[in-house]
């Protein structure tokens, strides 16, 4: 029984790692991907490549997904995909906009971390 658990549990979490660095599939427009730099929680500046507009966010597990939405919408973003059980969801914001929600939501005590989506090739 524990061996089957802990199969099950590596098969959640790869499952939860590939939607984490997935890309927009073909057959959806993907939007343009930039340099977008932008302050992180530990108040370093970064740079580098992402999806112009898009964001991930970082919250305990245990928060509901409607008070994560209500934190997006309350910043001036918009919820476009989650994974509430892992507590990581993807929000919209504005095209330039993306260091100013970055900022204004991780003052937000229920954010873990936030920063752009960026673009990976596996």
């Amino acid at each position: 029984m524990k061996k089957l658990l802990l199969i099950l549990s590596g098969l959640i979490l790869i499952s939860v790692i590939f939607w984490f660095f997935k890309e927009i599939p073909a057959s959806v427009e993907s939007p343009k991907s930039v340099d977008i730099t932008f302050t992180d929680r530990d108040g370093n500046i970064l740079t580098f490549p992402a999806y112009q507009g898009q964001i991930k966010i970082i919250v305990q597990p245990e928060i509901i997904s409607e008070t994560i939405n209500a934190l997006i919408v309350k910043n001036g973003g918009k919820l476009i995909d989650q994974i509430p059980s892992s507590g990581i969801y993807l929000a919209e914001v504005s095209a330039g906009a993306e260091a100013d929600f970055i900022s204004a939501i991780l003052k937000e005590g229920a954010v873990a971390d936030a920063y752009p989506n960026f673009k990976i090739a596996l």
